[in-house]
């Protein structure tokens, strides 16, 4: 009887346990902010595919994420997969992961702030970085899609691990740099309106849906 009791004893403790860990869970959930906001990709005048972006603001932490997928036919049908997601403290990016799947292969890199630099392990089509960044970073392709950056911010690729200045071409037009590419983010109101991705053949355009 006594061991009956005691097993009693422990389930309702377990119990009692997992329903605050759920409760402490769904406190941080209720207190957290959510933004999304919704584009297409565009090539050619060609609608290729989506991307999602969230803005998920909690305390002091913001995380970024972005989910895009893509098909398009160049020379060969080409498949993507593209997620990427950002954590901010206090402004400065803390972590960041960014995850290609292709049908020409599945590749990850990663940006983690170490107390004084940025441990970059960087790994994407024909290309690698483990150089590390030694300056805290404000600005993220992911925080663009809901915060317009201002002449001469620095902002660190997620995919490539390489700091980047942003220049800006225009009120409300943005150019970034990114391993010989030109990117460009375009802004109406101070909302991202279309970004412009220099491709050797075709530019591609993400634009707002909503």
């Amino acid at each position: 009887m006594m061991e009956v009791a005691a097993a009693e004893n422990f389930k309702a403790y377990l119990i009692s346990f997992v329903i605050s860990i759920l409760s402490c869970l769904y406190a941080q959930t209720a207190n957290s902010q959510t933004t999304t906001s919704q584009f297409e990709v565009v090539v050619a005048g060609f609608n290729i595919g989506r991307v999602t972006a969230e803005e998920i603001k909690n305390g002091e932490v913001t995380e970024y994420h972005v989910n895009s997928k893509v098909s398009f036919w160049f020379f060969g049908q080409v498949e993507l997969g593209f997620t990427l997601k950002n954590v901010f403290h206090k402004g400065i990016l803390m972590n960041s992961k960014s995850l290609s799947k292709t049908n020409r292969g599945d590749f990850e890199s990663f940006i983690t702030w170490k107390d004084s630099y940025y441990d970059v392990k960087a790994a994407t089509y024909k290309f690698e970085n483990n150089k590390p960044v030694r300056e805290a970073i404000s600005q993220t392709s992911g925080r663009f899609y809901f915060h317009e950056p201002k002449d001469g911010d620095k902002m660190i690729s997620e995919t490539y691990g390489l700091v980047s200045k942003v220049i800006q071409k225009s009120p409300g037009v943005y150019e970034i740099n990114l391993n010989g590419n030109r990117n460009q983010f375009h802004y109406v109101n101070g909302k991202l309106d279309k970004i412009v991705i220099q491709f050797p053949i075709k530019n591609f355009v993400v634009k707002r849906i909503r």
